[in-house]
């Protein structure tokens, strides 16, 4: 719930950032920022989510567990940023890239560091501690950004460094609260009980590594292999909205995970809450996505002004096809959570390896040719994609039926609250409305409001409210 009242707040914060610093530079910290995210899962090797499982399990074992990992986290936070460093003039990066990267690389290690003290709360079941970890560093980034943007200091240098401080002070605020929680563990080294901890944490890892892979690696494509240096800046523009949107199914999604785990043996209950999955993840969605897709290019000339027409014409075309693909995991994501808490996740592993053969393929192809607008259409084919294998999968492989009814209503809901979209888009100016006399602007608002309502009358004209209310879940 925190993240969620903090990220509009970011989300201006960062745009205003990306407006100071300029699409060539931030186009740069994006793409960097992907990789070494990328690269800072896999030498993670799951060790994070492996630690949480362990300590809820046994307490007990975070007195072997928590020195030896500690020890392995610390030692990253300076080797990691080395190897970055050594990997980039290995493959010729100049100057500045080598300088970024790793920095960029501390940043990382530092938030990989952060999040094992949280999973040592998570494991000890300190939820309060761990939400207020969650966003701790980027309540100190909020604040360190409002003091650049306000003294006309944001540069691609300064945005960093806010970065690794925001991180650094919650990792040594944190590390007093675990020093006062579970006393002083001083960190040890012990090679064989490492690898014992990585072995059996790798296949956390592997789907950590899939999904960041997936995700991310076509900002780093653009950077390396567009025509024009915005092109990457242009990207990350509109994937910031992608990632905001992102946030409600993050937020619902593992409450059904959880609930999917635990009526694992009960078919029918499984049944009901993915009905109500399917219905809840998506319209809500689907309503944003709209309001997008009408009106996606009224957010850049607010947040982003001192771009060309160009820029902002390219921005919208990319967050317009990204939403496409935000609308697809409205309607599907709900079913690669059925597959991943229900025991299906190597199964899953491989649909996501599909995803990223495909999107490295066409966007080595069309990234040359098209440039970012090019791979927003590759993100939209890969997502399609995987939507597709979650669906047949298990229509094909598992016990729950596809609820086919429920995405034929869903389907007639959309439809309608689509018509009355373009609708209301189409007549509201024509008319002698002295609203929009006077202020034509207001337009986007009062259409989206009104075509809230549409939607809304459309979901219980198909009975999908009917639905939720009987299952009990609404």
């Amino acid at each position: 719930m925190l993240n969620i009242l903090i990220k509009p707040v970011w989300l201006f914060l960062d745009a205003r950032s990306h407006n100071a610093i300029g699409h060539k530079d931030f186009g740069l910290i994006a793409s960097f920022f992907a990789i070494t995210g990328i690269l800072a899962t896999i030498v993670d090797f799951g060790i994070n989510q492996y630690s949480t499982k362990k300590i809820a399990a046994n307490p007990e074992a975070q007195q072997t567990l928590y020195p030896v990992v500690f020890y392995y986290k610390l030692i990253l936070v300076f080797l990691f940023p080395l190897a970055l460093s050594l990997i980039g003039m290995a493959i010729g990066y100049t100057p500045k890239q080598l300088f970024y990267i790793t920095l960029l690389g501390f940043v990382q290690s530092l938030t990989q560091l952060l999040f094992f003290l949280r999973a040592m709360f998570q494991g000890n079941q300190k939820f309060m501690i761990d939400s207020t970890a969650s966003v701790l560093d980027k309540l100190v980034l909020i604040g360190l950004v409002i003091v650049l943007l306000s003294w006309n200091a944001m540069n691609l240098e300064n945005f960093v460094y806010a970065r690794i401080a925001s991180f650094g002070i919650s990792v040594l605020i944190y590390y007093i609260v675990s020093m006062k929680l579970f006393g002083f563990i001083k960190p040890v080294f012990d090679f064989n009980q490492l690898v014992e901890i990585v072995r059996i944490s790798i296949p956390f890892g592997l789907i950590n590594m899939l999904y960041a892979t997936n995700e991310r690696l076509d900002q780093y494509m653009i950077y390396s292999l567009a025509p024009h240096e915005d092109h990457s800046g242009h990207y990350a523009g509109g994937y910031r909205f992608l990632d905001a949107i992102m946030m409600y199914l993050w937020t619902i999604l593992p409450i059904f995970f959880a609930k999917f785990a635990h009526h694992i043996q009960d078919h029918s209950a499984k049944q009901r809450l993915f009905n109500v999955g399917q219905i809840i993840a998506s319209v809500p969605m689907t309503y944003v996505c709209m309001c997008i897709f009408f009106y996606g290019d009224k957010l850049f000339p607010l947040l982003l002004d001192n771009s060309t027409p160009e820029d902002l014409y390219a921005m919208s075309s990319i967050l317009k096809i990204l939403f496409l693909s935000a609308f697809l995991h409205g309607v599907f994501a709900i079913y690669h959570t059925l597959l991943t808490s229900t025991g299906y996740e190597l199964k899953v592993a491989v649909m996501v390896v599909g995803s990223i053969v495909i999107n490295i393929v066409l966007n080595y192809f069309v990234i040359p040719v098209h440039g970012a607008v090019g791979s927003a259409w590759v993100t939209l084919v890969s997502t399609t994609f995987l939507s597709f294998c979650y669906l047949a999968y298990i229509h094909w492989y598992t016990d729950i039926r596809v609820p086919y009814t429920i995405l034929i209503r869903l389907a007639i809901t959309y439809s309608g609250f689509g018509l009355s979209f373009y609708l209301l888009d189409t007549l509201l100016p024509s008319m002698s409305i002295e609203m929009f006399q006077r202020s034509y602007d207001l337009q986007w608002l009062v259409v989206c409001s009104l075509a809230g309502l549409f939607l809304i009358f459309f979901t219980w004209l198909t009975g999908l409210f009917r639905i939720l209310i009987q299952k009990g879940e609404l």
